[in-house]
């Protein structure tokens, strides 16, 4: 079941990505495992503060190195520029 709240002039995209979590201790720890770029072409960066701008930041750095041995040069060049 999924539940939606909408309030008036708020923003949001929806991002599904499987996420793997452990609890080690006390803490919870969040591996991601789909390895999909976020196209940011849908985000208005301006609007992100600066741990949203640093989430999307480190979510490209880490898809790059995961997946970039397996592109082309015009694709790693692309995935490169979200970073």
């Amino acid at each position: 079941m999924s539940l939606v709240f909408i309030k008036k002039n708020d923003f949001g995209i929806r991002i599904e990505n499987l996420v793997f979590i452990k609890k080690m201790k006390s803490k919870l720890i969040f591996k991601n495992l789909t390895m999909a770029p976020i196209d940011t072409d849908l985000v208005n960066l301006k609007m992100l503060n600066k741990k949203e701008k640093n989430y999307l930041f480190k979510y490209h750095f880490e898809v790059y190195n995961n997946i970039s041995p397996f592109l082309n040069k015009n694709e790693k060049k692309w995935l490169a520029s979200l970073i």
